[in-house]
């Protein structure tokens, strides 16, 4: 059975087109077999980076501990991996997502807590970033991280799933 698509008035008019019941699985089938799941990936880590030397960037500039940034690299995450990997499916590119924002929060946090302190101790952001190491990352998160930055975080990771693939509706 085929439906017919009429313009908002419900009138008959030169634009009107017919779709068979089959026509929606054929292009749910053509959907999902333009799917880059590369492309899309790599997108995803290159908007993490982006993403990161911004978050760094305000910071630096404005001297503010800005949580609610993870919230935009997740967003950023997700709609670069859709964008780019063409994505109609949340199995591989929801899960990749979500872990790219997870990461891309706590570096961010990582990331202005280097900040932080080096201009605490007077030094440079970038030797400072030079020295660090596993117990010393661990140390600036356990000093930064706050309730606020773990909502701000799992909000991140929700939003990179939730927009890093288009929903196919019929």
């Amino acid at each position: 059975m085929a439906k017919r698509i009429t313009d908002q008035s419900g009138k008959a008019s030169s634009t009107d087109f017919e779709i068979s019941d089959d026509g929606f699985e054929k292009y749910k089938f053509q959907m999902k077999n333009r799917q880059n799941r590369f492309t899309g990936i790599m997108g995803g880590i290159g908007a993490a980076f982006i993403a990161l030397i911004a978050w760094a960037g305000i910071m630096q500039l404005t001297g503010y501990k800005l949580d609610w940034m993870a919230l935009a690299t997740g967003y950023c995450i997700g709609y670069a991996i859709r964008f780019f990997g063409k994505a109609v499916e949340p199995s591989p590119f929801g899960y990749v997502a979500g872990a790219l924002a997870l990461l891309c929060s706590l570096a961010g946090n990582l990331l202005t807590a280097c900040i932080i302190f080096s201009h605490i101790k007077k030094d440079s952001f970038l030797s400072l970033l030079m020295q660090l190491n596993v117990s010393s990352a661990l140390y600036f998160l356990k000093a930064v991280i706050g309730p606020f930055d773990v909502i701000f975080c799992l909000g991140a990771i929700f939003l990179a799933y939730y927009f890093s693939f288009k929903k196919i509706k019929e």
